[in-house]
């Protein structure tokens, strides 16, 4: 995969670097389950930006919740009619399945591990003998 950011930064962390990977891949796998979609029963270019969008955020850390408010495209003027509307609800339909199936597919290869057990208290299956699983400790 293309990309911005040089080998020499692979060798420490990259907050520009990781994020611009984050949302490259985010995109690639946003158009995968998209295309699934479109040959089966078509779907409107705002569907396909909030699924896109759900896509991105998802690989950035967030939960899928869809947000409150639709990005600012929809907030001008000539979006204040009952087509604009509709646009924005179609923007909102394509989050809500696109962070549906990132939230699903994201698993594993999103977690990221700690230096130790978190909450270690006492009682807890703390120390060098615990072979729990990144799923356990949540």
């Amino acid at each position: 995969m293309p990309t911005l950011c040089p080998s020499h930064h692979e060798q420490k962390y990259s907050r520009f670097c990781d994020e611009t990977t984050a949302k490259c891949r985010a995109y690639l796998a946003s158009r995968s389950a998209l295309s699934d979609m479109e040959s089966e029963c078509g779907v409107s270019c705002d569907f396909r930006r909030g699924f896109e969008q759900a896509f991105r955020d998802v690989a950035l850390g967030s939960d899928g919740r869809v947000p409150a408010f639709p990005p600012a495209p929809y907030w001008k003027d000539g979006a204040r009619s009952p087509e604009g509307h509709a646009r924005a609800q179609e923007w909102f339909a394509g989050y809500a399945t696109g962070a549906e199936i990132a939230v699903a597919r994201r698993g594993v290869s999103n977690y990221v591990y700690t230096a130790g057990v978190p909450d270690c208290q006492p009682g807890s299956p703390c120390g060098s003998n615990w072979s729990g699983t990144p799923a356990e400790w949540q």
